[in-house]
This record gives C-alpha cells, structure tokens and sequence, in this order.
C-alpha cells in the first residue's frame, strides 16, 4: 500500500465565541498539519484516512489548539474531501447537515461541514474547538484546497506479495525512505515514470513475471539499487541515474541502461546480465565485478577502491582505469580487457 503525505495549510475567518459566551466577529484563524492518506484521487471516505494532525490559533484572541489521531477517532458521514493529484479540497455543501468530518482528539477538535443551526449565537460550516471549548466557527461558501501532497518527504514505498498484474505508482515523485517492489509472483507491468529520488534503499526483487523496469526521471539514490531475482526480466533503464550512495547489484536483468551514472559509492556486482552502459561511470568506492554477463562498458571508470573482479563476461572497456585499490581478477573467457 502506498501512504500519500499532505500538507495542511488554510485560513479562515469566522465568529470567535468562548465559554462565557462572549462572541468576538471576523476573527482570523491559521490552520496547519498533516493528513496521511492511502489514496490521492477522487472522493476520500473516513477508511482512506491513515493518520492525521491539526495546530491552530487565532492570536488576536488568545485561542489555540492542535489534535491528532488516526481513522478510528474520525466522525465521518458522506463526502466531505476530494482529491486530485496534488490537491486535496473541502468539498462544500450548503446542505451543512448532511456530510461532514469531525477530526477530534476528545476534546480539541477541527469539524468540516458542520451544522450549527441549532446553536443561539453562531452557524458555520468549519469549526475549531480548544479543550476549554472555545470555538471559532467560520461560514464557507464553495470548496477550497486545504492541503498539498508533499511529494518529497513521502514515506517509504512497499509493495510486496500482491497478485496484481500491473501496478500504477505514476503519481510518486520523491521517496525519503526505501522502495521495495518484492515476492510479486504474477506483476508484469509497473509504472514509476515520475519517480525523481529515492532517500533510501531500490530493492526490486524476486518478481518472477517482471518483463521491464523503467525509471526515466530516476536521479539519486541514497543507500542501495538493487535488482535481483526477476527471473523474466529483459531490461532495466535508468538512464537519467547519476548517483548511487550505496552498492548497485543488478542479477539477471537482461540489458542496463546506467549511461548517465558517475558515482557509486558502495560496490558494484553485474551478474548473469546483459550488456551494461556504464560509459560514464567515473568512481566505484568498493569492490567492482562483473560475472556471466555481457559486455560491459566502463570505458570512463577511472578509481575502483576495492577489488576489481571479471569473469566470464563479455567485453569489458577499462581503458581508463588508472587506480584500484584491491585486488585485480581477470578470468578470461570471451573478455577483452583493455588496461592502459
């Protein structure tokens, strides 16, 4: 399941009433937060919300307060949110009585689309409420976004022993943590096209069905690009990957476009693949091996700090290489190796 982050910022003005029932009109308020949801498209229902919090304050009279929970101590009747790409909007309805959402702790509390007919003093269709029971109630009159997706500090992408056949993540830009695409027996299709970064860890594996992996936007990986055990795979490409910060181990991947790659700061390990465009990778700060693969094209690599292994692989151009701080393994079958 994929969790989707949005950040809440929205301001309102409204009737401030405190507990001795003192009203104070045209009040500004500021609303902010943190709204996780599992979807980011269409009318979200209470089972899409994940987790939730709210701060709010109305400094000219004194009144602040924050909640937060998760879909258990959510009230919610009919459709109160809707999201599009990377928005998400109050969905208003004059008929105040019906949808509505209560976001509430116990006691402080952020509810849209609430009926306050009854009350003597004050109606609106948003309302704040601190734990002395201040409120402040604001009357709204059309939708309006209270949030953004923050696509760039997106929890960790996991998708793992489903029997979908294709899967659409075309909506993810920037992972902080890891993505983790595994033990998917039946996936033959998924769609990353708009992935930018990954903070963690890439770990495709064991995804028997798999035909092609394609990640055009792809820039950076933080920790380790892994893709291994994806028994039909015929191709990876990342061509607009510059930078792994961990090791890259592609297994049985068939042809790896890396053209754009300079830097791998871990090891690097091609085994049982096709050929590898490795033209402009510069730096490998571990160990280098290429074993029953083909050719493999390394004609920029100029340091690999660790030992450097290649065995039983097709041509492999180091014609740049000037250092390497390991060991230096050439099993020669159908290489040629140029070392100059």
């Amino acid at each position: 399941m994929t969790d989707f982050t949005w950040d809440i910022s929205f301001q309102l003005t409204g009737t401030f009433l405190n507990t001795s029932l003192q009203q104070t009109p045209n009040v500004t308020a500021t609303v902010t937060g943190t709204i996780v949801t599992d979807s980011d498209s269409g009318i979200l229902q209470q089972a899409d919300f994940i987790s939730w919090s709210f701060t709010y304050s109305a400094p000219s009279v004194g009144f602040a307060g924050s909640a937060s929970g998760d879909q258990s101590v959510l009230g919610f009747t009919g459709n109160v949110f809707s999201a599009s790409g990377d928005t998400l909007s109050y969905v208003f309805d004059p008929v105040t009585s019906a949808p509505r959402a209560f976001f509430t702790d116990g006691t402080s509390q952020v509810a849209f689309g609430i009926d306050l007919a009854f009350h003597d003093f004050v109606q609106g269709d948003i309302q704040l409420q601190d734990i002395f029971f201040n409120k402040l109630d604001a009357t709204v009159t059309q939708p309006f976004q209270i949030g953004a997706e923050v696509v760039a500090t997106l929890a960790d992408v996991s998708v793992v022993g489903t029997s979908e056949i294709k899967i659409d993540l075309s909506t993810i830009f920037n992972v902080a943590g890891n993505v983790t695409i595994s033990d998917n027996d039946q996936l033959v299709s998924i769609d990353l096209s708009h992935l930018l970064s990954v903070g963690g860890n890439f770990t495709l594996t064991d995804n028997g069905a798999l035909l092609t992996i394609t990640l055009p936007g792809l820039t950076s990986v933080g920790g380790n690009f892994i893709v291994t055990g994806n028994t039909a795979l015929t191709s990876i490409s990342a061509g607009n990957l510059t930078t792994v910060n961990g090791s890259l181990d592609i297994t049985n991947s068939g042809t790896a476009d890396l053209s754009s790659l300079t830097t791998v700061n871990g090891s690097l390990d091609l085994t049982n693949s096709g050929t590898a465009d490795l033209s402009s990778l510069t730096t490998v700060n571990g160990s280098l091996d290429v074993t029953d693969s083909g050719t493999a094209d390394l004609g920029s690599l100029t340091t690999a700090n660790g030992s450097l292994n290649i065995t039983n692989s097709g041509t492999a151009d180091l014609s740049s290489l000037t250092t390497f701080n390991g060991s230096l393994d050439i099993t020669i079958s159908r290489i040629q190796a140029r070392l100059i």
